[in-house]
């Protein structure tokens, strides 16, 4: 894994969830149809840098971060915030969590995966070449 690579990645992903954001309020107080279009357009965006994210540190490791980031967001409502805020804040740590599961659970399958092809490719190594 490229660290450089994946720092490039985050950044950019981290311009284009700042981008969304804007757009997405933005669109929310009845901007024009243009500023819908590149919020489609952010959006396709943000999901190449995710998938190169998945490609370079693994499959899952942005459905983890998106984890963390809600998990944490929800740690902190539930310090500031009163009875509403708490259970908000329980919610969104669960979600959180679950969301950083399945993120560890399809790098795990697909590491797996990778595991699997790897000894059936050896094994049908092995057999060729008993036969040669």
């Amino acid at each position: 894994m490229n660290l450089e690579k994946v720092s490039h990645q985050l950044k950019s992903l981290l311009c284009v969830g700042i981008l969304t954001l804007t757009l997405l309020s933005g669109s929310a107080f009845g901007l024009s149809d243009r500023a819908l279009a590149v919020n489609n357009a952010a959006e396709t965006a943000q999901n190449k840098v995710e998938q190169g994210i998945d490609a370079v540190a693994g499959e899952g490791t942005t459905q983890q971060m998106r984890g963390k980031a809600q998990s944490d967001v929800g740690r902190v409502q539930r310090q500031i915030g009163g009875a509403e805020g708490q259970v908000e804040g329980a919610m969104n740590q669960v979600k959180g969590r679950a969301k950083q599961d399945l993120g560890r659970t399809r790098n795990a399958v697909d590491e797996a995966s990778d595991a699997a092809q790897d000894s059936a490719e050896n094994f049908m190594d092995k057999v060729g070449n008993f036969f040669d």
